[in-house]
């Protein structure tokens, strides 16, 4: 339904170049686009002003932003949002459903709604109902399912995660194969120690 995509992570891109990526994207595509902000991985961060820019290409709609810095989102927000400007804005992040939605955006992207979906949906229906309480209650127990990254991260934060979430699934009957090499599944007693926590929550 969307193409969601990085800027160009091999060398460091420059913020008209990201401008550049987007552009060719949308123009290829009859697919919304939404531009995906993951500095950690493309190693440059997307600066409010390109976003200004990104925004203006027919066919890009919105923002996926995993930086989770709540001050930035609020500026984005404030920027992209105002005078009735329809930027679509998520956070990448697992545990902040209620806080993406006060802030003003559309909701969440997270990793974690592959097993805990029923609680993210909870936290965001009840947030957008202004049910504050409630919704942090519900993003409450998909934040304690998230120990199910711990028993792989000891690698790396990476392979916590996605090793992690591939063990949860196929440990719940998805089947979803293991992680692509060379980043290894979880052993035995990872996987172990993931069914643990699954039976608790």
């Amino acid at each position: 339904d969307v193409a969601v995509s990085l800027a160009p992570h091999y060398v460091p891109a420059a913020q008209s170049e990201i401008v550049r990526h987007f552009e060719a994207l949308a123009a290829a595509t009859s697919l919304p686009v939404l531009v995906y902000q993951f500095p950690t991985i493309v190693k440059v961060s997307i600066t409010l002003d390109t976003y200004v820019r990104l925004m203006s290409i027919p066919g890009v709609v919105g923002i996926k932003d995993t930086q989770v810095d709540v001050t930035e989102i609020r500026r984005m927000v404030t920027t992209l949002r105002g005078g009735g400007q329809d930027a679509r804005l998520f956070l990448g992040s697992d545990m902040l459903t209620d806080v993406a939605v006060m802030l003003g955006g559309q909701g969440t992207v997270p990793t974690l709604g592959n097993i805990a979906a029923p609680w993210l949906v909870e936290a965001y229906e009840a947030a957008v109902a202004g049910d504050w309480v409630r919704s942090a209650a519900a993003q409450a127990k998909a934040n304690s399912i998230k120990r199910i990254y711990n028993p792989a991260s000891k690698v790396s934060f990476f392979r916590g995660v996605f090793a992690g979430i591939k063990c949860a699934l196929n440990l719940l009957g998805f089947e979803v194969g293991p992680t692509a090499p060379p980043m290894m599944p979880c052993d035995q007693e990872e996987t172990r120690a993931i069914e643990l926590i699954l039976r608790e929550e």
